[in-house]
């Protein structure tokens, strides 16, 4: 997948975000660009560096969206890994809209089902974690076996949404982040 130039400023916008929540944005990593790693299948593979600290993550957007008329910013799931925290494939989705408050976000990856937090903090009320490393972890295996990944989320007004991805290229794209941000 070939990310247009709003694409490539929001996966940037994205990636440091999560970066800055994590506490690791430093003003350096802030100001590189992202450099593209490679597009594997429907994924796209970026890094930021600075030296020996860096930032490296991949993307994708959904193949289809139930949205029900909801107007919604970029939609995504990216995987990140900062070196300067030792923090490896960390999952994050960007539903484009402000989730509503005391509910779950839902992965369903074939027939799998995984439970993602949504964000508290304020500016960041689009995007849920899954805040257990374990169970990222077992997050991350399925996604990299598995054919598709299915997004369900509901916004503080209106009915709830659904995005379908497809993991097409995800295993690639997570070894070329894991060969560079060692």
């Amino acid at each position: 997948m070939k990310p247009d130039m709003l694409g490539l400023a929001w996966i940037r916008v994205a990636a440091l975000a999560a970066a800055f929540a994590a506490g690791a944005a430093q003003a350096a990593l802030a100001a590189s660009p992202p450099k593209s790693i490679g597009s594997f299948g429907e994924w796209s593979a970026w890094e930021i560096a600075d030296g020996k600290n860096k930032v490296c993550y991949i993307a994708t957007k959904p193949k289809s969206s139930d949205s029900k008329g909801l107007k919604r910013s970029t939609v995504q799931i990216q995987v990140s890994s900062r070196t300067a925290d030792k923090v490896k494939n960390e999952v994050g989705v960007y539903v484009g809209y402000a989730i509503k408050q005391n509910t779950k976000v839902t992965a369903t990856i074939d027939t799998e089902a995984f439970e993602l937090m949504p964000s508290g903090q304020k500016g960041y009320r689009e995007t849920a974690w899954i805040h257990d490393a374990a169970r990222e972890r077992e997050f991350v295996e399925a996604m990299m076996k598995g054919n598709a990944l299915k997004v369900s989320a509901t916004p503080e007004k209106g009915s709830a949404t659904t995005d379908s991805y497809s993991l097409s290229g995800v295993t690639a794209a997570l070894k070329a982040i894991a060969d560079r941000c060692k």
